[in-house]
């Protein structure tokens, strides 16, 4: 695909110039305000929308060394979107087609003929594998967690009962005879509370 607008990298990460941009879109406005207005009007945000550097290059107009904007690509498609010009539409399109071939060159099958690339390609593969099930187990954890372990206002409310009558230091009584370690997590609403398995409360209850 033709190059209409160059995307370069910029610390580790796609970016496009915002002058350039602006060169492409036949913007009326001069490009300083051009871009000020944006930023205002949309409300991009310096490090996260764009950057600010400075070109030392000899300017041509003489003075100070030109602001120069790196865009994401992202902002840049927003940007020429909202151009509304038959040059922002090309512009958008663009650039979506270009995240189009970058990604597909990012799943690009390995040269496994290459044991290095090979090697490199199976211990990638190991490692996605393994942090998905990872996370897969602790969020398997956690279902179950929610299942069977309980505070005592939770398992109180789900039942309508009254929190307060609850003995806790029964609680962990019992749940010592079981066999359960009480547990502790963090509820958005009271802080760090002990948890209880649902058959402690249920011998709790049977007394």
């Amino acid at each position: 695909m033709n190059e209409l607008i160059k995307i370069t990298e910029r610390d580790g990460q796609k970016a496009v110039s915002a002058r350039e941009l602006h060169f492409f879109l036949e913007s009326k406005q001069d490009f300083s305000t051009w871009m000020k207005n944006r930023i205002e009007k949309y409300g991009l945000i310096e490090k996260v929308d764009f950057e600010v550097f400075h070109n030392f290059m000899e300017n041509p107009k003489g003075g100070r060394p030109l602001t120069e904007y790196a865009l994401t690509v992202d902002t840049a498609k927003e940007l020429s979107m909202v151009e509304g010009n038959d040059k922002g539409k090309q512009a958008r399109k663009y650039f979506i087609k270009m995240e189009e071939i970058a990604r597909k060159g990012a799943l690009a099958v390995p040269d496994f003929s290459n044991p290095a690339e090979a090697a490199r390609a199976w211990a990638d593969e190991y490692e996605r594998r393994t942090k998905a099930n990872l996370l897969l187990e602790e969020k398997s954890k956690q279902l179950d967690e929610s299942k069977e372990w309980f505070s005592i206002k939770r398992w109180a409310k789900d039942h309508r009962l009254n929190w307060r009558s609850i003995n806790w230091r029964k609680m962990k009584a019992i749940s010592s005879e079981l066999g359960y370690q009480v547990k502790k997590i963090f509820d958005a609403n009271y802080g760090e509370v002990n948890i209880y398995h649902k058959d402690v409360f249920e011998v709790y209850f049977s007394h």
